[in-house]
C-alpha cells in the first residue's frame, strides 16, 4: 500500500491575497457528498471545489514571526 495525499490550491480569496498568491482549496462540510460522488469525474469534482472558494469572513488568519 502506498500512502499518498494531494493538496489542491487555487487563487486566494481577498483576505489570503494580503499574504500569499495561492491558498488551499477548502472543502466545506456541505460539499462532502459532491466531492465523494462516484458519478462525477475528477475534473468535475475539482471544478465544483474551485468554483466555491472559502469566504474571507470564515477564515481566521494570523501570522507569527519567529523569535530567534
Amino acid at each position: 500500500m502506498v500512502n499518498t495525499f494531494v493538496m489542491i490550491t487555487m487563487p486566494p480569496n481577498r483576505r489570503m491575497a494580503e499574504i500569499h498568491d495561492r491558498m488551499q482549496a477548502i472543502l466545506e462540510r456541505g460539499d462532502i457528498k459532491t466531492w465523494l460522488n462516484h458519478g462525477l469525474t475528477g475534473t468535475q469534482r475539482l471544478a465544483s471545489l474551485q468554483g466555491k472558494p472559502c469566504l474571507s469572513e470564515t477564515l481566521k488568519i494570523s501570522v507569527e514571526q519567529s523569535k530567534s
